[in-house]
């Protein structure tokens, strides 16, 4: 039997990025660190929070899993009435340490951000990414999470301290944002 769902993910970021609460604007937005905004080019790297897991809700039941990444790269800086967006890198998207099944990342997809008004924070789409969730108790019996421009959380932004990711939507987890360490969202 195959199911497939929306993949709430996000997972993540990540962070990052770009890694799931309020209203977001149609406004432009930009990712900015210490030095600045961040440009496309930019790596931004987030894992896990420690002491965590990620939830994946799948048709049969819930897979939690100990391990999670999300890895990308901006291409896209926003401003000038664009949003920041950009690839997940392949590879970038890992789920390891699960429940008795095998969650696999078929394609890793693209990450957007944009600004909620009056925060330092921004909610978070996934376009294109597909992972599917096998359960070896049913026989193989297995999930596809597939995103199109789906809200997956937040990007938690911070001026002090580490940025997180937060995933809310069929994929829950929260990640550290560890590069850069702090990451925040703007308006521009």
């Amino acid at each position: 039997m195959r199911y497939i769902k929306m993949l709430g993910l996000a997972a993540v970021a990540a962070a990052a990025l770009m890694a799931f609460v309020g209203a977001s604007t149609a406004s432009a937005t930009v990712l900015v660190g210490t030095s600045g905004p961040l440009g496309s080019g930019t790596t931004i790297n987030a894992a896990l929070e420690p002491g965590t897991e990620a939830v994946l809700e799948a048709g049969f039941g819930n897979i939690a899993c100990g391990e999670s990444t999300v890895h990308g790269t901006i291409s896209n800086a926003g401003g000038a009435a664009a949003t920041v967006s950009g690839p997940i890198s392949k590879g970038g998207l890992t789920f390891g340490a699960c429940t008795g099944d095998t969650v696999s990342v078929l394609k890793e997809g693209t990450l957007e951000i944009h600004h909620i008004a009056g925060t330092t924070n921004g909610t978070l789409t996934s376009s294109g990414a597909e992972v599917t969730v096998i359960n070896h108790d049913t026989g193989g019996t297995h999930c596809i999470y597939r995103t199109e421009n789906t809200h997956i959380g937040v990007l938690t932004g911070n001026k002090t301290g580490t940025a997180t990711l937060h995933a809310e939507a069929t994929w829950k987890a929260t990640y550290t944002v560890n590069v850069p360490d702090e990451v925040w969202v703007e308006a521009s």
